[in-house]
């Protein structure tokens, strides 16, 4: 008995880094084109908000208590000025404790770029509807893949980003996300509502409707 209690002494002694308790974490911020460092942003969890990201990309976020290394968290991006002014959005918004001497990436969008990818998307599905023998959804994916190439991201990594997109709260840019993904029907709808708006960029919206109909 001595010698199963010494045991497990030792053996909680010596436990692996995964099992303690972790009071904050490291972040690193980068573009998810480029993987550069993004200075100036917060992030917060649970309430807690970050300092300003430094020139490296980093800050730290406090943690409830009794968070252990490995556990998954969901990190916000602070609406400040920078954040809107650049239009940022996470493409990961659920990361991993790191270890203390580790950080965890935090891998970020603008949405002006989302929206370049949009309209060359539109653009090329539009001009290739009449093409014989090729379906819409080939059209759409083939477009998708050249313009994610052309940013140095996979299909799956733009898929993925688009995905992450579709969560912005701004009702154009749901529909955008929408009508990426192929939810032409529901693309319909979302941007319709808004072209009823009238907003500045109605021509624009009115070109999304068009494509999410003639899909």
């Amino acid at each position: 008995m001595k010698k199963l209690t010494l045991f497990l002494v030792l053996l909680i002694g010596f436990a692996p880094a995964w099992l303690s308790a972790n009071d904050r974490v490291l972040l690193v911020a980068r573009s998810y084109v480029g993987r550069k460092p993004i200075s100036g942003l917060q992030f917060g969890c649970q309430g807690v908000v970050s300092k300003p990201t430094n020139l490296g990309g980093a800050t730290e976020v406090d943690l409830p208590t009794g968070y252990s290394t490995w556990r998954q968290i969901k990190i916000d991006l602070i609406a400040t000025r920078k954040a809107k002014g650049e239009s940022w959005f996470l493409v990961n918004d659920l990361v991993n404790i790191p270890a203390a001497s580790e950080s965890a990436a935090l891998m970020l969008m603008r949405g002006s770029e989302m929206r370049r990818i949009g309209a060359e998307v539109r653009k090329r599905s539009t001009d290739a509807i009449q093409r014989p023998g090729e379906a819409t959804a080939e059209q759409q994916r083939r477009a998708l893949t050249d313009a994610a190439a052309r940013r140095g991201l996979t299909f799956e990594q733009l898929q993925k980003a688009i995905d992450s997109f579709a969560k912005n709260p701004d009702a154009k840019d749901r529909g955008i996300a929408l009508y990426l993904q192929g939810k032409y029907s529901q693309a319909e709808k979302t941007l319709t509502d808004v072209a009823a708006n009238k907003e500045l960029d109605f021509i624009d919206t009115l070109r999304y409707v068009g494509a999410s109909q003639l899909a």
